[in-house]
């Protein structure tokens, strides 16, 4: 399950759609719907105001949210490396 399948699954159960939710947490809809489509990562601190809106603890699965937010800027890092060596 990736982070944005998990948003949408815990936004579905509290009865959230994309503008509640980017309401409640003081970002705009595109970047709730971005994080839905796995396009970016909230960043930790919207990554716990997510946890405290939707009442679910980070401790419930951690180890692949983190996982999955150093994958991420892993992956982001090498592409980086190679896009500048192609300069």
């Amino acid at each position: 399950m990736t982070f944005g399948d998990w948003l949408t699954l815990q936004m579905n159960i509290a009865g959230l759609n994309g503008p509640s939710m980017a309401k409640k947490l003081g970002v705009c809809e595109a970047t709730i719907s971005q994080w839905e489509n796995n396009k970016t990562q909230p960043s930790l601190k919207n990554l716990i105001g997510i946890c405290e809106i939707l009442g679910t603890e980070l401790d419930r699965n951690p180890t692949q949210l983190v996982f999955e937010l150093v994958t991420q800027m892993n992956e982001f890092k090498w592409a980086m490396e190679r896009w500048k060596k192609r300069k």
